[in-house]
């Protein structure tokens, strides 16, 4: 315990690296993360929900020309799901215990951009003239996610 008094700021932060914000508002800044964070995850959900029980419809609003099978999709939509709760709940750990929180955050923004450029390479493939309301719906809800979780990134960064 003595040497832990002789080590300086720097050297303190060095060892402490693994704990990512150190600053006075955590709490008000946690709320807001916290937030955000739950609002993308009930926004995936209401996607993989929409995939789930009206696959025949989801598959006719995206992949228009495509004559694949709903089974595929609700496979896809399962394992989407699975990754969301995987990710929120690792991000809720990191949340609650203040650790690797800027890593963490960085592979979800990394996630979330390429799941927006997936949806929109099957728009730019499938062509825009079949580009439907429903279709704008589920993109305009891949950029809202996009912003909560770059924004929870923004404030960890600071």
């Amino acid at each position: 315990m003595y040497a832990m008094n002789n080590l300086s700021e720097e050297e303190m932060d060095a060892l402490l690296s693994f704990e990512e914000v150190n600053t006075s508002d955590w709490i008000r800044l946690k709320r807001k993360i916290f937030f955000r964070l739950w609002v993308a995850f009930v926004l995936t959900c209401i996607r993989v929900a929409y995939m789930i029980y009206s696959p025949q419809t989801y598959s006719m609003i995206v992949y228009q020309n495509a004559d694949s099978g709903t089974d595929d999709l609700v496979t896809l939509a399962y394992g989407r799901l699975f990754l969301g709760f995987l990710f929120f709940f690792v991000s809720l750990y990191a949340l609650k215990n203040n650790l690797y929180l800027r890593s963490i955050s960085m592979a979800g923004v990394v996630i979330v951009f390429a799941l927006f450029w997936s949806d929109l390479q099957v728009y730019i493939i499938g062509g825009f003239s079949q580009f439907t309301a429903e279709a704008l719906t589920f993109l305009i809800l891949r950029l809202w996610m996009i912003y909560l979780i770059t924004a929870n990134y923004f404030d960890i960064r600071r």
